[in-house]
């Protein structure tokens, strides 16, 4: 029983750091993207990223990929999750960044997880507790109040680009919330190689 719930506990530990990581990394982004923003197209910007990302990913995970035996109901929710995460939230993202500044985007993409715990008890995923609500409220006083507290003279819009960026994160929460199913059903890498090409490819054609 110890061993069991030892093994649990590593488990949410290496989960938070990771999560933890992925945070930072997705938090520079914001930085790099607002540099590039005023060089290059906002649609070029997001396929060139996460399309490149999926090659790179799909030449080195091509057979894994191959033998993987996806069923077509599951390939239609995945593409729909893939449009959300690699196409909405890049262009959105990228095009409120035209109009704010890196730091209130970053402290939108920062309430991430609170919207996905909404999205999550909203469809009854999770279940909703007094906890939950609470840290809900608590961080959205917390963010508005940020982002209404000084409004950085060099963003362009940024009420407007808040609005976009907000669009943006509530897209990628539904990949977040509706995507472990098919992550523990098909494993992390095949299910992102597909959903990255989905989403890239759908960006592309927007752009065209």
């Amino acid at each position: 029983m110890n061993i069991l719930k030892n093994k649990t506990t590593q488990i949410f530990i290496l989960g938070c750091i990771c999560s933890s990581f992925s945070a930072v990394l997705g938090g520079s982004t914001f930085v790099l993207t607002r540099l590039l923003i005023n060089s290059f197209d906002a649609l070029f910007i997001s396929y060139f990223r996460y399309g490149l990302t999926g090659l790179i990913f799909f030449s080195i995970f091509f057979l894994g990929f191959y033998r993987t035996k996806f069923e077509k109901i599951d390939l239609l929710f995945m593409s729909i999750i893939g449009i959300f995460m690699f196409a909405f939230f890049p262009i959105f993202m990228a095009l409120g960044l035209e109009m704010t500044t890196s730091s209130r985007a970053g402290l939108l993409y920062a309430s991430m997880p609170i919207v996905t715990i909404l999205i999550s008890c909203i469809f009854k995923v999770e279940v909703f507790t007094f906890n939950k609500f609470l840290a809900v409220i608590l961080a959205f006083t917390g963010v508005f109040y940020c982002l209404s507290n000084f409004i950085d003279p060099s963003a362009p819009n940024p009420i407007k680009g808040d609005i976009l960026m907000s669009i943006g994160v509530l897209s990628a929460s539904f990949f977040t919330v509706f995507s472990g199913k098919f992550l523990r059903k098909y494993g992390n890498i095949n299910v992102l190689i597909f959903t990255i090409i989905i989403g890239s490819f759908s960006t592309f054609i927007i752009s065209i």
